[in-house]
């Protein structure tokens, strides 16, 4: 899953005029990485510009930002007695810096994906090593809040090295939010969770409930 070297692993861009966009660029930081990049891309003449970083983000290997642009959330993708984390930012335009808000444990080793509802009131967390899946509430402030709710699967395919177990490899909200999908590569299946954000139990099967792949295919 991870890479020898460093790697940048995740690329979100912010669109503004004159085709100019803000890049943010997730890392792994065992290489020395200082964790999230920002850079000014303009997309007429392909040239990216330096404006800013984190000093000392842990592997922010996938990010995500909030519609409203104010915010971006980035997995910690950490595992074993450095348990898996999602992290809360808020990023200042102007002078192109991201301020550390707080993080919060997500239930499984290794988080790979993060999501944001678009009115920015909860976030999923796909868990890698962890075979599971947790939605967080955000607060008014954009920072996080404990998990809602913690789903783990189980089961394994045909490949005994790399579905050994569940991997979930992504979490991602269906266009008009009422779903979450969640492939998991150590299944072999993309589970279906309808999605209510009024409910106390926020993700429930949904039916059918997942959709299962050709044995070894690792869905992501």
């Amino acid at each position: 899953m991870k890479p020898v070297f460093l790697f940048f692993f995740s690329v979100i861009f912010l669109y503004s005029k004159a085709q100019t966009f803000t890049l943010f660029i997730g890392t792994y930081s065992g290489s020395g990485s200082k964790g999230i990049y920002i850079y000014h891309f303009n997309a007429k003449t392909g040239k990216a510009e330096w404006a800013g970083n984190t000093d000392s983000a842990v592997s922010p290997s996938y990010l995500d930002v909030s519609k409203n642009g104010k915010y971006v959330y980035a997995v910690n993708e950490t595992g074993g007695d450095k348990p898996g984390r999602v992290s809360s930012f808020i990023y200042n335009k102007d002078a192109g810096t991201l301020s550390f808000m707080n993080s919060q444990l997500t239930g499984g080793d290794h988080p790979c994906y993060v999501s944001v509802t678009k009115n920015n009131k909860w976030i999923a967390v796909a868990n890698y090593s962890g075979g599971s899946v947790s939605v967080f509430p955000i607060d008014n402030n954009g920072a996080l809040e404990p998990s809602a709710q913690f789903i783990q699967n189980t089961g394994s395919s045909v490949n005994k090295v790399r579905q050994e177990k569940p991997h979930v490899h992504s979490a991602v909200f269906s266009p008009d939010e009422h779903f979450l999908f969640t492939p998991d590569l150590g299944t072999d299946k993309v589970v279906i969770y309808t999605f209510n954000q009024s409910s106390k139990q926020l993700l429930t099967p949904a039916n059918p409930s997942f959709l299962k792949v050709a044995p070894g295919n690792g869905p992501r």
